[in-house]
């Protein structure tokens, strides 16, 4: 907005400087501002002294550090996912027809109008709907629930590991403290609390390096 289309190194230096030196002071008077209600509410000078700024720096350390992720490995799990979504997809088109099996509108028409299925839930066709419907015995919801499964894993994780995974073959993602209302951690770009720990076939992609052991764990 200030310097419209000029290259920033094309800015006068007296310019730049002060425009660089504007970072420090604002961040300054953030803190003045700050740095009373920080002190005077609650325990949140302890929480933000002892806990939160001193996580910044292994935060970013973890960042840096990254986590080896193997490229020949997800291009194997890929094609036997494709080989399990194909079969899937080809199972329930045989039955329903060939429609959008992405289009929740399409399916359920084909599930409760065309097929006559129990309509447990106004039509839906969410993953819990079919399991149920699966549990009945109904096959077309088994496959479906299959090719969804399928579907879901390529696409968000392996599709994207070669923009995922860096020329180090390690994945560098964010972790950001200040991510969740919770005031858990939160992780982007990409986001690895989404790899599924259920279908752990999508973990095995993920290494340690030699000599040291890759440890997975939660708490519940």
């Amino acid at each position: 907005e200030q310097f419209g289309n000029i290259r920033f190194y094309r800015v006068p230096k007296k310019v730049a400087t002060a425009y660089g030196a504007k970072d420090g002071y604002i961040t300054r008077r953030m803190r003045e501002f700050q740095e009373p209600y920080v002190n005077s509410t609650g325990d949140l000078a302890n929480i933000l002294y002892t806990i939160e700024f001193p996580l910044i720096k292994p935060l970013y350390e973890m960042r840096i550090e990254g986590i080896r992720a193997n490229l020949d490995t997800a291009k194997k799990i890929g094609d036997e996912l494709e080989i399990k979504r194909a079969g899937a997809l080809e199972k329930v088109r045989a039955v329903v027809g060939d429609i959008n099996l992405n289009s929740p509108k399409q399916v359920s028409h084909a599930l409760y109008d065309e097929l006559g299925l129990p309509d447990l839930d106004n039509g839906s066709t969410k993953s819990a709907v079919l399991e149920e419907l699966a549990d009945l015995g109904y096959d077309v919801a088994s496959d479906l629930i299959s090719y969804k499964k399928a579907e879901k894993l390529k696409s968000s994780f392996i599709d994207t590991a070669p923009d995922m995974i860096l020329k180090d073959s390690k994945v560098h993602c964010i972790f950001n403290q200040l991510g969740a209302r919770t005031g858990r951690f939160s992780c982007s770009h990409p986001n690895l609390q989404q790899v599924p720990a259920k279908f752990g076939v999508i973990r095995t992609m993920f290494e340690a390096e030699p000599g040291d052991l890759l440890l997975g764990a939660d708490l519940s």
